[in-house]
């Protein structure tokens, strides 16, 4: 299943998406996978709930941008190689 945040008019950058999409479908957190290119709504919000998230960063100047826009302080994050992690689970 997949869901547009636009469509829905709910957010994921305060995680009120991923509870409505837990809610209607009738699942756990744990059980969703969310990828995206934003740090904080793609990676660090869905990942307190516990889904697991990947961010992709595809440039420099992303990077940078994300990293601008947020505070880190007190957050675990990690830029992912999402070929490496999918090859992994591949076992290649």
């Amino acid at each position: 299943f997949g869901y547009v945040s636009s469509e829905i008019k709910l957010l994921k950058r305060s995680g009120k998406l991923f509870d409505f999409i837990v809610e209607k479908e009738k699942i756990l957190y744990r059980e969703l996978l969310h990828i995206g290119d934003n740090v904080n709504s793609d990676y660090i919000q869905p990942s307190k709930k516990g889904i697991k998230s990947y961010w992709l960063c595809e440039s420099e100047q992303m990077k940078r941008r994300n990293m601008l826009s947020f505070d880190y302080k007190n957050i675990d994050n990690k830029e992912i190689d999402i070929n490496k992690e999918t090859n992994k689970e591949a076992g290649k």
